[in-house]
């Protein structure tokens, strides 16, 4: 049965990893972020604006997922994780989007090419697209209830593993324009406080649509 797959363990990992930035979920061809920079500052400020999505993954749950950068500029964005059933993504389960603002900072000398990216965490949204939708955030822990394609403000509580805002306000993040994708930190530490910020990059990115 399709609820019983949805498990905070599979929620907990990966969910987090690059919303905030918008920086996580499109596989490169060789597996790995490259080393050699697009740019500067400049150009990574316009990338961070523009529309981008990610590719159709799957996830341990056997669903899919696909993130979008919907609106923004370099320093404002929305965004939206949405998990689908199938795996073209045509078949929605359930979205969570997240306004933030972003702040481009100091270029680092490693990795090569990055910059840091303070990120704060405005609100975060969810909605179900379906009854079934709707019972997996429910199954998953979100409180409250959940009304077919209306969404839920659940800045408070958090929901579908996402922090709520005041639990986590900000994510200290790096990021650097390679092959014009944009590339986060490789995550897994607390990024919530400046000290869990990465030190390389991940090996996936946003795409330009």
């Amino acid at each position: 049965m399709l609820m019983a797959r949805l498990t905070t363990s599979w929620i907990m990992t990966g969910l987090m990893a690059g919303l905030m930035a918008g920086l996580t979920a499109t596989t490169t061809a060789c597996g790995a972020a490259q080393t050699d920079d697009d740019s500067g500052g400049a150009a990574v400020e316009e990338a961070l604006a523009q529309p981008r999505t990610t590719a159709c993954d799957p996830t341990q749950s056997g669903l899919y997922v696909q993130a979008r950068i919907n609106t923004g500029t370099s320093q404002h964005a929305d965004f939206a994780v949405t998990f689908y059933t199938d795996e073209d993504c045509t078949e929605p389960l359930v979205q969570i989007r997240t306004e933030v603002e972003r702040e481009l900072g100091e270029a680092l000398e490693m990795p090569a090419g990055a910059y840091e990216l303070d990120v704060a965490r405005l609100a975060l949204f969810a909605t179900a697209a379906s009854e079934d939708g709707a019972r997996a955030l429910v199954d998953a822990g979100c409180p409250g209830q959940y009304p077919p394609t209306q969404e839920v403000d659940v800045s408070a509580t958090g929901c579908f593993g996402f922090e709520a805002v005041d639990d986590c306000g900000f994510d200290f993040d790096i990021v650097a324009l390679q092959h014009d994708v944009l590339f986060g930190g490789s995550r897994g530490g607390n990024m919530c406080v400046p000290e869990g910020r990465p030190i390389i990059l991940g090996d996936t990115g946003f795409a330009r649509p």
